[in-house]
């Protein structure tokens, strides 16, 4: 498989403007220009050699390709798509897109490498621009006609499958559009190069389980690390990141109506790392689960892949990495309990995860919201925001005052980086 190459997803097209029908209820898309020109020619090209031409599928598959070409050059990437015509839910007709491929290899816009499918996955094939396509597109696409056109808000069972949104996340749904018109009229570049901003609001079987923004598909901030992070620019000015400090375990305290310590990652006895990476599996597992995935993962012989490579699927990704060597499941599970005592009847408590994700994506809501309104773009992480460096202080007040109004005035601390 192609590791540098984005998936053809048919969320993203590209189009001018959305038009709302207050009648219906609906919105539909203006497409962009250069979408016509190449319908056109390609109904022509269809016309001449006696085939059958659908344009509205057509102009879908095409729109979607352009959106994903264009952003692919700017990131110097390839599109990985299948050409498997079995039938998938949700996915795009493979023989509409081989079709539309070849017409654009035939002008010379496109390169394409075609591979066998594989047990693992089935889009193995992938196709790039030319230097034609990014003379063509330079002056005739805005970046701005790069759209997400997918659902805003999903809630998903335990398996992963869509559920039906009931009525009550209406709100969340216009709520999450208006955030993304905001953040549409601001250039977001990373590393040199555009981003498309696009956010989603992603639920576990409800509205009270999960909630965090997401982003979904292409590559963007929310994929890379910090390091990354710290390149990024919004309208050409340096940005900064604010971070709320062990958020997870503040909120614990809170619920229990107990100020967390400052710095709760401080433990006599543990590297304030190794009890980052162990808080996160404690609040979320069986006391006995915890215990055995600690212990193994600090054996020697599982610190390699070579040493892992007889563990089952499970058990492999089920480790915790850069646990010290020779750590003990017992030893660090005594070491957290004497820490947080006051949180205890937490510890691996059904959907506790999913309850504080439901809580860092309210308090993220009311921060992004009131920053909208002073004309703040931020873009969202799960526990810290990105802002320019200019709107950091206004921004570690909004982020202040969102925690203390959703945890009842209880306090936290925030890093800037």
């Amino acid at each position: 498989m192609v590791e540098d190459a984005i998936e053809l997803l048919p969320v993203w097209t590209l189009h001018r403007k959305a038009i709302s029908n207050r009648l219906s209820n609906r919105i539909s898309y203006q497409s962009s220009l250069i979408v016509e020109e190449f319908l056109e020619s390609m109904k022509k090209s269809y016309n001449d050699n006696g085939k059958r031409f659908n344009k509205p599928v057509t102009k879908k598959c095409l729109s979607t390709i352009l959106a994903h070409l264009i952003y692919a050059s700017e990131h110097n990437l390839r599109v990985r798509y299948s050409r498997s015509t079995s039938h998938v839910k949700g996915a795009m007709n493979a023989l509409t897109t081989i079709g539309v491929l070849n017409f654009l290899q035939r002008q010379s816009l496109v390169k394409q490498d075609i591979a066998h499918q594989s047990e693992h996955s089935n889009k193995q094939s992938t196709f790039w621009a030319t230097e034609k396509f990014e003379e063509l597109v330079k002056n005739t696409v805005k970046w701005s006609e790069l759209a997400y056109t997918g659902p805003l808000v999903v809630i998903r069972d335990e398996s992963k499958e869509m559920l039906p949104l009931p009525a009550q996340a209406k709100k969340v749904v216009t709520a999450v559009n208006i955030l993304n018109t905001f953040l549409k009229c601001f250039e977001v570049v990373q590393d040199g190069k555009k981003q498309c901003i696009a956010l989603r609001r992603v639920y576990r079987d409800s509205l009270e389980l999960g909630g965090r923004f997401y982003t979904h598909g292409m590559l963007t901030y929310q994929n890379n690390k910090k390091a990354l992070r710290s390149t990024i620019k919004i309208d050409g000015e340096d940005t900064c990141e604010l971070d709320y400090k062990a958020m997870h375990l503040n909120i614990l305290h809170a619920w229990k109506k107990v100020q967390c310590k400052e710095d709760p990652y401080d433990i006599p006895g543990l590297d304030r790392d190794t009890v980052k990476r162990l808080v996160v599996r404690w609040v979320n597992s069986k006391p006995s689960d915890f215990k055995r995935v600690v212990t193994m993962s600090g054996k020697s012989e599982y610190k390699t892949e070579a040493g892992r490579v007889h563990l089952n699927p499970d058990a492999r990704d089920s480790l915790i990495e850069d646990l010290p060597p020779g750590i003990k499941g017992e030893y660090a599970y005594s070491k957290l309990l004497e820490a947080y005592p006051d949180i205890a009847s937490f510890i691996g408590q059904k959907n506790i995860g999913l309850q504080l994700q439901n809580t860092d994506s309210t308090i993220m809501s009311i921060i992004l919201d009131e920053l909208k309104l002073r004309m703040i773009p931020a873009l969202p992480l799960h526990d810290s925001v990105i802002v320019k460096t200019s709107d950091a202080e206004i921004t570690e007040k909004v982020m202040l005052k969102a925690y203390q109004k959703v945890l009842n005035g209880f306090n936290i601390s925030i890093s800037r980086s």
